[in-house]
């Protein structure tokens, strides 16, 4: 069982067939109130591309509106993740802003900051 705040995270196992192949979750935003943070991670590159992305993220955003209140859902993607961007904007997320941070390495990471307004 997984220990966590359910007041502020409501996290899925993304199933195909019979087989656990990602997770999706969103977590409330500690910045802003009416806002939470979506992270999504498919496991195997055979599951990608194919809309499973696309329908996971907005069912655990529907059932998540049952569980905590808010009105944003946002996230950062790399701007060379094409894949992911064009998932995040079928379910109409949009870009607002950008932002670089550096690896590890020193590399620098170009992303885009992407929300989406969602019904109360």
């Amino acid at each position: 069982m997984a220990d966590y705040d359910t007041s502020r995270v409501c996290w899925f196992i993304i199933e195909e067939d019979i087989r656990d192949i990602g997770s999706v979750w969103l977590e409330k935003d500690s910045s802003e109130s009416d806002a939470m943070i979506l992270g999504i991670f498919i496991l195997a590159e055979q599951y990608r591309g194919k809309g499973i992305g696309s329908d996971s993220i907005k069912e655990a955003i529907r059932i998540s509106k049952q569980r905590i209140v808010f009105r944003n859902v946002r996230l950062n993607v790399r701007k060379s993740n094409l894949r992911a961007i064009h998932c995040y904007e079928k379910c109409g997320f949009r870009i607002y802003d950008e932002g670089q941070k550096t690896a590890q390495d020193g590399t620098i990471i170009d992303y885009y900051k992407m929300e989406v307004k969602v019904d109360v």
